[in-house]
């Protein structure tokens, strides 16, 4: 039983697809033993007029500000963004990235450029072709995410799977994809990003973490230090879900401490 679980990827009602309230949240966290909460609204660039994200991370740092005041002696609250689709919008990037403060940014892609968002896609007639073209997209896409910078972590790699499953009834070995794996988290690790292990797979129905095992393992041995552990809860139930599952993978991938974001800056902390 690991008892220094810090989660760091939750969504509030601040964000489109969550449910509860930061403060909710935070005592929910407080009952389920956790040390720390970072609150990680979504923030898609390519639909940031649409769906008013700019109110939205306003009032998702502002719920953070005072949650954290809240807890102060309960619970380590910190005040985080999920940015999505950097490329679509660079001007929206620069503004979200310099109108606040965070503590934590997460670099996520929920779609490629030229690509519906793979929540929409249908999967189930699409060819293996396509599929490969697909990933080899993706991980092309997370490349140049990288390399472009501007966030501290990069969330849910192999992302595409749970939605080939979940949506489309598709089984796809990523291990098939370990060159364009190995090059992303080589350029992670001379970078100084870290790696996110997502662990919403573990309970969705997906059976593995995003990334698998495996590569946090490979990442490691490639000199990767710096991982943060994420539930990616958009419900107040779902934080700390499969944490302590995270953290034996990360015992088993040879790591001792994890990275925990606090005004943009990683605090290692002990696994056990």
């Amino acid at each position: 039983m690991f008892h220094n679980l810090f989660d760091s990827h939750t969504h509030s009602e601040n964000s489109p697809d969550g449910t509860h309230s930061v403060t909710m949240l935070a005592d929910v966290a407080v009952q389920k033993g956790l040390q720390g909460l970072a609150i990680t609204d979504h923030c898609d660039c390519d639909l940031y007029e649409e769906q008013h994200f700019e109110e939205r991370v306003y009032q998702s740092y502002l719920d953070a500000t005072i949650a954290r005041e809240a807890f102060q002696h309960r619970l380590i609250i910190t005040r985080g963004i999920e940015l999505s689709q950097f490329f679509h919008d660079p001007a929206v990037v620069r503004r979200v990235l310099g109108m606040l403060e965070y503590d934590f940014v997460l670099g996520t892609i929920h779609r490629m450029m030229g690509w519906e968002d793979f929540y929409n896609i249908d999967f189930k007639d699409m060819s293996s072709a396509r599929i490969a073209d697909m990933f080899r997209l993706y991980f092309s896409e997370t490349m140049r995410y990288i390399k472009r910078g501007g966030f501290d972590v990069l969330g849910h790699m192999t992302f595409p799977v749970r939605y080939l499953k979940l949506h489309g009834g598709v089984t796809v070995d990523v291990g098939d994809y370990r060159e364009e794996i190995d090059a992303v988290l080589r350029l992670l690790v001379e970078t100084g990003t870290g790696l996110e292990l997502n662990t919403s797979g573990l309970r969705n129905g997906l059976e593995e973490t995003l990334p698998p095992a495996w590569a946090i393992t490979r990442f490691a041995e490639l000199g990767g230090e710096l991982v943060s552990v994420g539930s990616d809860a958009h419900v107040a139930g779902d934080l700390a879900g499969g944490l302590q599952e995270g953290m034996e993978m990360l015992l088993k991938a040879g790591l001792r401490y994890f990275a925990f974001y606090r005004r943009r800056k990683p605090v290692m902390l002990r696994i056990i």
